[in-house]
């Protein structure tokens, strides 16, 4: 599974135009400024946080983050996030320990500053950004964003 963080926008925008919904309504439905929202559908902003991230998915997809990323539209069992009570931190956590990876190891793997990689472990930073998430996604899964706020890894 291959991101590519500038198509972001684009798909977004196809999977809006897919279901129907205007950049107002999805906008407000995302709990987004209709400003900041087109600047993101547009391509000025490909590296969104993940509440961002977690609420476009959750009115265009299944909640897949994935999906959104990949722009695929499906109908399914729905995914359900949650960045409170550092339950991000907790999986990556998990999945860093199951793999017998130290944070220092998973930092530079990651392309990550170590001091900025354990403030988002330890549960100070439960918002990172796009690509920050696909960093630790490659280097913890399959590259799936999905699969790693779940903690899963399949």
């Amino acid at each position: 599974m291959a991101f590519n963080v500038e198509q972001f926008g684009s798909n977004v925008k196809l999977l809006r135009k897919k279901k129907g919904i205007s950049q107002e309504d999805l906008a407000r439905l995302s709990g987004l400024k209709l400003s900041n929202f087109a600047k993101l559908e547009g391509g000025f902003n490909s590296n969104p946080t993940l509440s961002t991230l977690i609420a476009i998915a959750s009115s265009l997809t299944s909640g897949s983050i994935d999906d959104l990323l990949l722009g695929r539209s499906r109908v399914g069992k729905r995914l359900v996030f949650k960045t409170e009570n550092k339950q991000f931190a907790k999986a990556i956590k998990d999945l860093r320990k199951k793999k017998g990876i130290s944070q220092e190891d998973l930092a530079h793997k990651a392309g990550l500053k170590l001091s900025n990689f354990a403030k988002l472990e330890g549960g100070f930073n439960s918002n990172p950004t796009l690509s920050t998430l696909i960093a630790i996604a490659k280097s913890l899964t399959d590259g799936s964003i999905d699969k790693l706020l779940k903690g899963l890894d399949r």
